[in-house]
């Protein structure tokens, strides 16, 4: 069963690098990933449903979700009830083998990346933005030519410039996690730099400089009111949106409030209570996502499960995972990375906030491992 759960580690985390590669043919590899990763799934909870903890919540979220999908089916919608039921297949897994296989998982997905670009199966596309418009080249030297004022951005062969940037936030956790402070600082900062300089993406600077601040912090102060960061980044989406989406902070955040006006100011009044399908949109923020589009009963779940499991780390002193849900948190105030269930970062955060009897680490020889239960 072990050797069941590793494949589908492995195969929820390809999938991501298939379902967001700008391959040069034509058929669509990403939905044979996407149905051999839910086969699985169902295979392995046939197996091992009699050892399964589902509880009465849960039943409540899945039904609320799959009404949802009745009266509108939304993406969204199905990745709610696949990460509950994943989540729920890896409770009783053993935490530092989960970390590893999920931390092999995506440095693979991050060989196939420059394994597919060498061998011409992906489009490395530059993207150049600039005042008088937007074009896209194949050409990798544009990368280095002088555009003035422009944009420029590479997408490493994936879809849009900021879908590589996923892989390498989540190889920045893992680097974060599993090596002493010293060198996983000086090692992210390399990433950091590297991925800023291609991608010209800065979203990857906000969440590192997140997980080192906030390290520095817990070790030194309490920080009790942190554990409501995901109801304070909702209330502070829905302000600045409606407040803010005509200021020059709309331009620092690249048009963000703005796209998220224009998505929440299109809805009815049942849509807000229902939810709205976010296809045609461009929200680069997970609290509206998970709001409308999971619907409001999953946004409270989560709400009360991340603001339970900061809560526990923080009480167990588990400073590098509390560090590192706080930092997504607010990451994904900026991007929309939370119902990206292929992201092994994401992977580990909704492991993290469910799983109720999570392990610290210690530093021995240089490395970090779990201390013994």
């Amino acid at each position: 069963m072990k050797s069941l759960l590793k494949i589908l580690l492995f195969l929820s985390v390809l999938n991501g690098f298939f379902a967001r590669g700008n391959f040069i043919f034509e058929y669509d590899i990403k939905s044979g990933f996407r149905i051999a990763m839910f086969v699985l799934m169902f295979a392995c909870l046939l197996l091992m449903y009699k050892s399964l903890k589902i509880k009465y919540i849960d039943i409540i979220v899945i039904t609320n979700l799959l009404l949802l999908s009745v009266i509108q089916y939304r993406e969204e919608l199905i990745t709610g009830i696949f990460i509950i039921l994943f989540v729920k297949l890896y409770e009783k897994y053993e935490q530092y083998e989960f970390e590893q296989t999920l931390n092999k998982a995506n440095w693979v997905s991050i060989c196939m990346i420059f394994i597919f670009l060498k061998l011409g199966l992906t489009l490395p596309e530059v993207w150049i933005h600039s005042g008088s418009g937007s074009f896209v080249t194949n050409n990798f030297e544009d990368m280095f030519r002088d555009f003035g004022d422009a944009r420029v951005r590479y997408t490493f062969g994936m879809n849009h410039p900021n879908s590589f940037v996923g892989f390498i936030v989540s190889l920045i956790t893992f680097t974060f996690l599993r090596l002493s402070s010293k060198w996983s600082f000086i090692l992210n900062m390399v990433f950091v730099v590297i991925t800023v300089y291609f991608t010209d993406t800065k979203s990857i600077l906000i969440y590192f400089l997140s997980l080192y601040v906030f390290m520095f912090l817990f070790r030194r102060l309490k920080l009790s009111k942190i554990i409501y960061m995901p109801i304070f980044l909702t209330i502070l989406t829905f302000i600045l949106t409606f407040y803010f989406n005509n200021s020059s902070l709309n331009e620092a955040l690249s048009d963000r409030l703005n796209l998220w006006y224009e998505y929440i100011n299109s809805m009815t009044g049942k849509e807000l209570i229902f939810g709205k399908d976010l296809t045609g949109y461009i929200v680069d923020n997970s609290y509206i996502q998970l709001f409308f589009g999971a619907g409001i009963v999953f946004f409270m779940i989560f709400c009360i499960k991340t603001i339970k499991a900061i809560r526990l780390n923080l009480y167990n002193k588990n400073i590098l995972i509390t560090s590192f849900v706080v930092s997504y948190l607010i990451y994904n105030f900026v991007e929309a990375y939370l119902l990206r269930f292929e992201n092994a970062a994401t992977i580990l955060f909704w492991y993290y906030i469910f799983k109720d009897d999570i392990r610290p680490y210690k530093k021995s020889n240089n490395k970090l491992k779990h201390f013994k239960s």
